[in-house]
């Protein structure tokens, strides 16, 4: 059984502007799709951060792991 009441999320779409808090919405919109591509930035500056860190952790990992190999190796052939 259909409701006879027209919806009110159906207002918004048509584009017109029919009370205060429509006011409020048409006026804060562009204000919260700025703070969303902000807030994506913020969050890719992050997760490049953090790829930063872990870059530079594996590599002294690495660095240590090949150090620890050679001194092993300069020990069993001490002519090398």
């Amino acid at each position: 059984m259909r409701s006879s009441a027209p919806s009110s999320l159906t207002h918004a779409a048509s584009g017109k502007i029919r009370g205060p808090m429509d006011v409020l919405f048409a006026f804060f919109l562009p204000l919260a799709l700025e703070a969303h591509e902000e807030g994506i930035r913020i969050i890719t500056g992050m997760l490049l951060v953090g790829l930063t860190f872990v870059v530079v952790i594996a590599l002294g990992e690495l660095a240590r792991w090949l150090g620890h190999r050679r001194r092993g190796r300069r020990r069993a052939h001490p002519y090398l």
